[in-house]
């Protein structure tokens, strides 16, 4: 149950009901974060359900609103809520009707609005250890005159006598100083036919949605995400013909100079009228300059349809635009060749040149000793760690056991989806609906975020290791080679490999690893080494632990200033102190056991400082989830007592690896000057049978990858052009 997001998407669901002044509404898809579907604080359940379920359907007490509202052009300052999803304002009303209709009839509730009228009941449910509230819970947000109340209902099932087959989440919001309320179906999981609607107090004027009384849930389908959520807006008068609303910008919240072709100015628009929209003029000015105007064909379907509206006039930015914001506004005029307009919209793009560092990609992983599939996980880390050593960090965040840190727990919090899990990048795919992933799918986005582009090169220099003290000092320092403008922070973590814990009993999960891929458990994997091991692995190697989190769960802020500079270096000093190195000790029943993945044998199991490593990296910071991406992550060990930045000299132009090859390949140059780079794969006769990729590059050393799965046997020439240099590096594809 995660996240948060505007976006709108189409709906083609007509009205039905009385002809006569009353509501119709508009369907649209995600919520603000200012409606947060988990909210506690301030909340006031006015229905619990129980551990069974209910004897009959019941109402709420009357509950009085925080403001009047105007429902059917009539003040309501009362309601009852009913466990059967819908609340009445008529609060004499003391009989639940269950068996929900199409609207309006005389047979359902008065002056009453329906969010998902079913034959419903409200039932806690406990799973375990878990227990899941079921209840009806009310809160206000917002600031008078412009409040919201919201009538939420939670673990809603189906009265069918089944439990947590059928369950959904939604509610209803009313608006202040306006006769305007939309109902929001939030997720749920299986089969439900319910009514969403409104009717008035004699049952003289109802509506509902075309799909009632057969409605299903709305939102997402088996987890929660806002920017998936359903939200009905029911609207009191006549449905204009024709009325477009600009509701997000699709225009690129970053654009390049270098992007020569120019930057194309797009939006989203909403269609709240009854009417189709064909086409009009679509109209932008840049920090208040001319407006420029050109036409446009885009249909937008009718009561909630989006679509995208460009302009066909590219906006080119100009090198003295570096580093800076353009305000861009768009409206649209002339709507199907009439006078109708839509409103304004107004939104940022920033300006950079384009410049790429050198990228390193981030894998998290979520375990924990408890978890039996957890080891799979650990070893598929170690596969992606072996097949990129230069330029692919890995991490582990306990869970549950004796190597969980506080920072971690949070993470783990944020992203989990179960265990084991991985974030890569903490980067949400565009085919995935979360951030966390299911480990076969991490080799393949590790793959996809090799050549993503980053502003940004992250180094760990100035390290100290005090033997006496076991205290390291370090600076972190991010070094833009391009302008960059967002909540940059950075962080540093100790990791440590070769983690053992006391044994405490055989079956305890603290430290020992639980494995259901034993061969005494019968668990899939394609990991022999898993199979031999024990169901309960005592002695287990732990790699890549994260022990230490040293600036908080999501990073230092105001280290990197909000607009970071091209060229601008931000440095973060660290000190730690490293805990007293723990010996461990085992019974004599365990034997003297040394294995590639497993020890007994007496010795140091913990705070080993020549087993640990830093690892610095910069993210983005945002209240939603899915904007917490890493532009660029290093990994350093950590007892290193030079005091100097760890370089590695790079002699060659140009190197391909592996060569020969048949599919992932890298291909590493080191450039003398920050310039244009372009690089393609070329046959023995000079024709070009690949382009790799182009762009402006900075200084220094970059690797890159591409797939040679589509060429033939043979021998190949990969050619990197710069402004003031080139590279030629000879390719062979053997498969």
């Amino acid at each position: 149950m995660k996240k948060n997001l505007l976006l709108l998407a189409a709906s083609t669901l007509v009205s039905i009901g009385a002809m006569a002044t009353g509501y119709y509404h508009i369907r649209t898809t995600g919520t603000t974060s200012e409606y947060n579907m988990n909210q506690s604080t301030g909340t006031s359940a006015i229905y619990t359900g129980t551990g069974t379920a209910k004897a009959n359907e019941l109402f709420s007490p009357a509950v009085s609103l925080p403001f009047a509202f105007s429902f059917y052009g009539n003040a309501v300052t009362q309601f009852k809520a009913s466990s059967s999803g819908y609340i009445t304002f008529d609060v004499s009303q003391t009989t639940d009707v269950t068996s929900n209709t199409a609207l309006p009839n005389a047979s359902a509730p008065k002056n009453a609005i329906f969010a998902f009228w079913d034959n419903l009941r409200l039932q806690t449910i406990t799973q375990g250890s878990s227990t899941f509230p079921s209840d009806i819970r009310t809160w206000t947000y917002g600031t008078a005159p412009n409040r919201v109340f919201v009538v939420q209902w939670r673990l809603t099932q189906t009265n069918d006598g089944s439990n947590a087959t059928n369950v959904t989440y939604f509610a209803i919001r009313l608006y202040e100083n306006d006769s305007h309320f939309d109902v929001v179906h939030n997720y749920g999981f299986g089969t439900f036919s319910a009514t969403v609607g409104c009717q008035n107090a004699d049952a003289s004027s109802g509506y509902s949605i075309l799909s009632s009384p057969n409605q299903n849930f709305g939102g997402n389908s088996g987890s929660y995400d806002a920017a998936k959520s359903h939200v009905y807006s029911f609207y009191y008068g006549t449905q204009p013909a024709i009325s477009l609303k600009l509701v997000k910008n699709a225009t690129p919240a970053i654009a390049s100079i270098s992007n020569t072709s120019g930057i194309s100015v797009a939006v989203d628009g909403s269609n709240y009228g009854s009417s189709t929209i064909t086409g009009g003029k679509i109209n932008y000015s840049v920090n208040n300059g001319a407006a420029v105007t050109t036409s446009f064909t885009t249909s937008v379907s009718p009561s909630g349809g989006i679509s995208t509206i460009t302009s066909t006039t590219k906006y080119v930015a100009q090198a003295a635009d570096a580093g800076t914001d353009k305000t861009f506004k768009v409206w649209i005029t002339e709507i199907n060749g009439g006078a109708d307009a839509s409103d304004t919209l107004t939104f940022s793009v920033f300006i950079n040149k384009g410049v790429f560092g050198t990228k390193n990609v981030f894998v998290e992983e979520g375990s924990g000793a408890w978890c039996g599939w957890c080891p799979d996980g650990h070893f598929r880390l170690h596969d992606i760690l072996n097949a990129n050593p230069t330029n692919v960090v890995g991490v582990v965040h306990h869970n549950n056991d004796g190597m969980a840190t506080t920072e971690g727990n949070t993470i783990n919090t944020a992203f989990a989806t179960g265990y084991p899990y991985g974030v890569v990048d903490r980067v949400t795919f565009s085919d995935q609906e979360e951030a966390g992933l299911n480990r076969g799918l991490w080799a393949g986005k590790v793959t996809e975020r090799l050549n993503a582009p980053t502003p940004v090169n992250v180094t760990v220099t100035d390290r100290t290791y005090n033997t006496t003290t076991r205290t390291v000092n370090f600076k972190v320092k991010a070094k833009f080679v391009d302008y960059s403008k967002g909540d940059y922070r950075i962080n540093a973590y100790i990791i440590e490999n070769n983690v053992r814990g006391p044994k405490i009993s055989a079956t305890s999960t603290t430290w020992n690893q639980s494995n259901y891929m034993s061969s005494q458990q019968g668990g899939a994997t394609s990991y022999q080494a898993l199979k031999d091991l024990p169901p309960k692995i005592v002695g287990y190697y732990h790699q890549h632990v994260v022990r230490k989190v040293l600036s908080g769960d999501w990073g230092t802020t105001g280290v990197i200033p909000a607009i970071a500079a091209e060229g601008g270096e931000y440095v973060k000093d660290y000190t730690w102190t490293i805990p007293a190195e723990g010996v461990i000790t085992y019974d004599a029943a365990d034997g003297n056991i040394s294995e590639e993945y497993r020890s007994t044998v007496t010795g140091p199991g913990i705070n080993k400082h020549y087993d640990m490593k830093i690892v610095a990296f910069v993210s983005k910071y945002s209240a939603d989830l899915k904007g917490h991406e890493v532009l660029n992550v290093v990994e350093v060990p950590l007892a290193w007592n030079t005091g100097v930045e760890e370089e590695a000299a790079k002699t060659m132009p140009a190197t391909v690896y592996p060569n020969p090859t048949s599919g992932i390949t890298s291909i590493n140059f080191n450039s003398n000057v920050t310039g244009n780079i372009s690089i393609a794969v070329m046959d023995i006769t000079g024709k070009k049978v690949m382009d790799v990729t182009s762009g402006v590059f900075a200084k220094g050393e970059h690797t890159l990858y591409f797939d040679a799965t589509n060429l033939n046997n043979g021998v190949y020439f990969v050619a990197i052009k710069g402004d003031k240099e080139s590279a030629t590096a000879r390719l062979v594809i053997a498969k």
